[in-house]
């Protein structure tokens, strides 16, 4: 096998286990029968981003990209029917909340949704009129915008951390197979010349890097604290 084959399926595995992870977050929601202040918006970028990063995997034949989106896509769906199922039943039983509501939600999934039937619409009439090279060069590059719309929660998440000093709101799980994925789909980009997988997987790995830091720092910072209020 290849190198750059075996660094693709490389990125397959640990994609595999970095888009799982919402599904643990949105188990927790439905226990507790409320989604608090968690939006479907995450959920339904995702689908977005891995719906696009599959019809570019098919077109340049990275057949590991598309095995991995296709499963992140799947997972998105998951998350948003549970999403979407908990919220319902909260505001059946007057469980009013202040930052979404069923009928917004479903909107923006309807949004979502209308959003995929036009690219893949789109990317079909272009491949038939005009070949499979610009097709490829059409979604990559939704796709790389697409990947850094996804961004959009990390970065919150950071200036959550550095406002209220606490890393609470990282899991070193998330964190920790979010770094080895960026960083396989880097490698694997500069392998295959592919600068459109390059590009968003150097910036996630850049925002990743950023929340590692920051993770050990308030994690040492607190423990810190917790050492020396004992003495």
């Amino acid at each position: 096998m290849e190198l750059v084959t075996a660094v693709s399926w490389l990125g397959t595995a640990t994609g595999v286990v970095l888009l799982s992870a919402p599904i643990t977050a949105v188990r927790d929601l439905a226990a507790s029968g409320d989604v608090g202040a968690v939006t479907c918006s995450y959920y339904v970028v995702q689908l977005l981003n891995c719906t696009s990063w599959v019809v570019y995997g098919l077109l340049v034949e990275a057949y590991a990209v598309a095995v991995s989106n296709l499963w992140g896509a799947l997972v998105a769906i998951y998350c948003i029917l549970v999403f979407m199922h908990t919220l319902r039943i909260a505001e059946i039983a007057g469980k009013k909340n202040p930052w979404t509501t069923y009928i917004n939600s479903l909107r923006r999934v309807k949004i979502i949704v209308m959003l995929i039937m036009c690219l893949l619409l789109t990317i079909n009439h272009v491949l038939q009129t005009y070949g499979r090279q610009l097709a490829s060069h059409a979604v990559g590059t939704f796709s790389g915008f697409t990947g850094v719309l996804m961004l959009a929660a990390p970065l919150e998440r950071i200036r959550h951390i550095i406002t209220t000093k606490s890393a609470t709101v990282l899991s070193v799980h998330v964190t920790f197979w979010g770094i080895v994925n960026r960083s396989t789909w880097v490698c694997f980009a500069i392998m295959a010349h592919d600068r459109y997988i390059l590009v968003p997987n150097s910036i996630g790995l850049l925002v990743g890097g950023v929340s590692g830091v920051l993770l050990c720092w308030f994690r040492a910072s607190r423990q810190s604290k917790t050492i020396s209020q004992m003495v």
